[in-house]
């Protein structure tokens, strides 16, 4: 259901507030609304060649349960939060480009 995705935001989640603390040698903290639909799946180990030498990278597996997509090599930015759906991007001009990627 579309109602669980987070609205004017091209991310899988909506920026509620930002926690500072008196310290400022203390990051802030972000408080979230996360979308129902983006999960964390695991981590998956991607091996191969480049420029004829062997590399291993470990990457985070997420899905997507709205689109029934799973990105265990980063080839979508659900790795990154960002929406694939393309649902609920709002109405701001610099989120119109990223409109290309949804539904």
């Amino acid at each position: 259901m579309k109602k669980w995705i987070p609205k004017d935001t091209c991310y899988c989640y909506k920026l509620l507030d930002v926690i500072t603390s008196y310290d400022e040698n203390i990051m802030p903290r972000l408080k979230i609304k996360k979308c129902k639909w983006h999960k964390y799946i695991g981590k998956n180990t991607l091996t191969g060649t480049y420029d004829g030498e062997e590399y291993s990278e470990t990457v985070s597996v997420y899905r997507c349960e709205y689109l029934g997509l799973t990105d265990s090599d980063k080839s979508s930015l659900l790795w990154d939060q960002c929406k694939e759906c393309g649902e609920h991007f709002g109405d701001d001009k610099w989120l119109r480009g990223f409109k290309k990627c949804g539904k």
